[in-house]
């Protein structure tokens, strides 16, 4: 059985999880400033632009991205190997 203490601090800190392909990148109020997540979010003019140079630069196939007041999600799919967290 998984140590709770050990799961909630795997849950908080986990940068990439992957499920056949399918990888999340999540930066929270928990791990960053909000000062920090606020400089992920792009201006609305250039917003498209550059989800687009991420997700060419990155060879990530698909990209989903979230922002909320105090977290920044990349969902994206890849086939292309990944480095461990």
């Amino acid at each position: 059985m998984t140590n709770p203490v050990n799961l909630k601090i795997t849950l908080i800190l986990v940068i990439s999880v992957m499920l056949q392909g399918y990888h999340l990148i999540t930066l929270t109020h928990r791990t960053a400033a909000l000062e920090e997540i606020g400089r992920l979010v792009p201006d609305k003019e250039s917003f498209p632009g550059i989800l687009q140079l991420v997700r060419q630069q990155l060879d990530w196939e698909e990209l989903f991205f979230l922002t909320t007041c105090n977290r920044v999600v990349f969902a994206f799919y890849s086939t292309a190997p990944m480095l461990d967290a």
